[in-house]
């Protein structure tokens, strides 16, 4: 869904959050990702309908479902076909560049807030 418009979530639009582990193989070598930081909160879609969005947070990649089935599965296909490109061309400085980047601090500040929400409500 290209024509969806992805926005920071309010704190109380988040449904759950995360953490995904992948792992790969190519040329019988073995390439075991850490965790992937997952949000999942409640989003409109390009049509007003209720729905929902998860961002990987790593990957800096967003997703959106009707459910929140269908934007977990749209997520990990999108990861999966990120990761495999970056197996596939050894383009691990794309990589390693999302992980240094810092456009994602304020889905990271979301992410801490709602796990320490979680351990004191």
């Amino acid at each position: 869904m290209n024509n969806i418009k992805y926005e920071f979530p309010k704190i109380n639009e988040v449904v759950s959050i995360g953490k995904v582990t992948m792992t790969f193989s190519k040329k019988n070598k073995q390439f075991i990702f850490p965790r992937f930081h997952i949000i999942i909160n409640k989003k409109k879609g390009p049509n007003e309908e209720e729905g929902f969005q998860v961002t990987c947070l790593e990957l800096q990649l967003f997703s959106f479902g009707l459910n929140i089935e269908e934007a977990k599965k749209d997520i990990l296909n999108l990861s999966i076909a990120f990761i495999e490109e970056i197996i596939q061309n050894e383009s691990y400085n794309k990589l390693n560049n999302l992980l240094i980047d810092k456009n994602m601090e304020d889905y990271w500040a979301l992410y801490r807030l709602v796990l320490f929400k979680l351990a004191y409500t």
